[in-house]
């Protein structure tokens, strides 16, 4: 995952995050949310790195650690990512996240 053009694109964005997670003013759900292309996930796996990072320095994941190295490999098991299915999420794929 290149977080690159997120942190040169969305400044504002990298910011709100890094500074709520400093000053532990997290709330139980975020919605990223945008026009098509925007990077949405890269925002939201960055936050959850932000949250996980073994060894976070500067206000900043690692990348390094197991859970970045997990995350940006799409296969980190404290993170759940639910996609559309067709053009909406439905109701039933947040329910399973109950499970």
């Amino acid at each position: 995952m290149n977080f690159d053009d997120l942190k040169n694109n969305q400044k504002e964005v990298i910011r709100l995050l890094e500074n709520t997670v400093e000053k532990e003013r997290l709330v139980h759900t975020y919605l990223f949310e945008g026009v098509k292309g925007t990077p949405k996930i890269e925002a939201a796996y960055y936050l959850a790195m932000l949250i996980l990072c073994e060894e976070l320095t500067d206000k900043k994941p690692c990348l390094k650690c197991r859970q970045c190295v997990n995350a940006m490999a799409e296969n980190n098991i404290n993170i759940y990512v639910v996609r559309p299915d067709k053009e909406t999420i439905k109701k039933e794929q947040i329910r399973d996240l109950e499970y």
